[in-house]
């Protein structure tokens, strides 16, 4: 793709005042020569200055600063490094900044804002739900062609959101990227106070969104108090109100029209507990439903107990549920492996997905899951996606006459109740040598994994999970997704199941024998990361 047309450039706009500092861009020329500048400080609102520009700018990328925002030498470099990678995993993004708030309203993507704060968490282009405009990489042939343009609020604060809206409505998705790196020296902090003082900013809000809760970079904007419906009465409706978050999944959407994150949950069984894999195959079909286009979910039933039953198996299940793909994956027994151990390396091997989903038998994925985790996937970067899950005591039917195998399961669950909720940030615990992170509340990216079991022994019997976990958290420029949602459900049967065995003894060889080959993978496992959460335990000193 050409990036710069030859000699023109990229051009900076630069908005705002910043009365304190004398910015001599001549002073401070950069490195890319191709670059110009056009400073206008007070030339209307960022929004009218917005609006000529995406109307009359030659260029088709144009950056657009802050005056109180200052940008490094070889910004253009990194500016068509981001370019290249939008126009194909996003080739419908319309801005991309360094500050912006996923859709859930929990978790910002941060890069740096004040100088000597918030270092960078994430090495990949993300989309978000709205954006800080600090800087903006605007792409100005999108935004011109689908007509993205801004009314005239009177508000500064409240652009970067307004923008944010106004192109998901157009079906532009808004990106961040760290390689957008910039100082941020205001004269003013701006904060979500800013925001909810707007008046003008919160009725535009209102008019056009029914969210009573707006993700902003500074905090949750409560629309609750200006509620009012006298625009209803109007002759001729101005406004039509929308989700905003169903508008970015709609936007997601598109941009994955030619290729989307591929999951594939694998399913490990000994295929004598089917009532409880009745339960398990639901969930994901129910999934499979929810996901909407924007992923590609399959399922892989993995076990080694009779090919035969599973063929049995995986036919019945692709009766009732013939819309989610399903396959068998027969693994004979190992010499050198234990058997659960043997059918998370098989599946590993054999996977042709982007993202694996290891889901026992007697786990399930919960309801309203797989929206969240759509939106938290990668296709550029190897992106681990970690959710909350929680624990559930239950009580089945006795078995009756039953026959181990058999195609339809008689058993039904009599009781349930929540007791533990496993936290998604427990993940980065497990540098403390703690497995608090259950293997179904993770999606790996496959080939991760499948570069860092191909020379490996795995010769432990129990913490397998746990051990895979290390491997891929372990991996070169890995990176950790928080999905603050509860994603899986754990069932807990009393003494069934092994993680409540009273004699640990098998636990703790496993234990040993897992992280002793983990240390002896040359390259891979680096100190500080175990040093890190050990300074992390330390009490600040005072």
């Amino acid at each position: 793709m050409q990036f710069i047309d030859s000699g023109t450039g990229i051009v900076i706009y630069v908005y705002g005042s910043n009365s304190g500092e004398n910015r001599q861009w001549h002073l401070f020329p950069p490195r890319d020569s191709v670059i110009k500048i056009n400073e206008s400080f007070s030339d209307g609102t960022p929004y009218q200055l917005y609006n000529r520009i995406v109307r009359d700018e030659s260029n088709p990328y144009v950056l657009f600063c802050n005056a109180s925002v200052w940008l490094g030498r070889g910004i253009a470099q990194a500016a068509e490094e981001i370019i290249q990678e939008l126009e194909d995993l996003y080739p419908n993004w319309g801005f991309c900044g360094n500050f912006g708030e996923r859709c859930d309203g929990r978790k910002r993507y941060t890069f740096v804002r004040m100088s000597g704060t918030n270092p960078v968490n994430s090495l990949c282009p993300k989309p978000v739900l709205t954006v800080e405009d600090n800087v903006l990489l605007l792409n100005i042939r999108n935004l011109r062609s689908h007509r993205v343009y801004l009314p005239d609020v009177k508000s500064t604060a409240g652009f970067g959101l307004v923008l944010s809206c106004e192109a998901l409505k157009k079906e532009l998705l808004p990106v961040v990227d760290s390689r957008l790196i910039s100082g941020y020296f205001p004269q003013e902090e701006r904060s979500l106070k800013h925001l909810d003082e707007d008046k003008e900013l919160k009725r535009y809000l209102r008019d056009h969104f029914i969210n009573h809760l707006i993700p902003t970079v500074y905090g949750q904007l409560l629309l609750s108090d200006e509620i009012d419906y006298s625009y209803l009465l109007l002759e001729k409706k101005v406004h039509t109100q929308r989700d905003l978050v169903s508008l970015f999944d709609e936007a997601l959407s598109l941009s994955r029209r030619k290729i989307k994150p591929s999951v594939q949950i694998v399913c490990r069984t000994q295929l004598n507990r089917l009532y409880l894999l009745d339960r398990a195959v639901a969930s994901f079909a129910a999934a499979h439903i929810e996901a909407k286009g924007l992923i590609d979910l399959s399922l892989c039933i993995v076990t080694d107990q009779s090919g035969d039953v599973l063929n049995n198996v995986c036919t019945n299940y692709r009766n009732v549920y013939p819309f989610l793909p399903i396959e068998g994956l027969f693994c004979r027994l190992s010499e050198s492996r234990f058997s659960r151990v043997e059918l998370l390396l098989s599946a590993i091997a054999q996977s042709k997905s982007h993202y694996l989903w290891f889901i026992d038998d007697d786990d399930f994925i919960l309801p309203a899951a797989i929206p969240m985790i759509c939106r938290s996937l990668s296709l550029d970067r190897d992106v681990i996606a970690v959710g909350n899950s929680v624990g559930y005591e239950e009580t089945w039917e006795k078995a009756g006459n039953q026959q181990p195998c058999q195609e339809t399961a008689l058993r039904k669950l009599v009781d349930s109740k929540r007791t533990i909720i496993y936290q998604a940030d427990g993940i980065f615990r497990a540098f403390s040598g703690e497995n608090l992170t259950p293997i179904c509340s993770v999606l790996f990216p496959a080939r991760v994994l499948k570069k860092r079991v191909d020379k490996i022994r795995a010769e432990g019997d129990y913490l397998e999970d746990y051990f895979i976990l290390l491997l891929a958290l372990t991996s070169e420029r890995i990176e950790v997704e928080t999905i603050e949602e509860e994603i899986c459900g754990i069932s807990y049967r009393g003494k069934e199941n092994t993680i409540r065995e009273v004699d640990r003894s098998r636990w703790n060889f496993s234990y040993a024998t897992f992280f002793q080959e983990l240390f002896m993978q040359k390259g891979y496992t680096s100190p500080i990361l175990w040093q890190l959460w050990d300074k992390a335990k330390e009490k600040p000193s005072t």
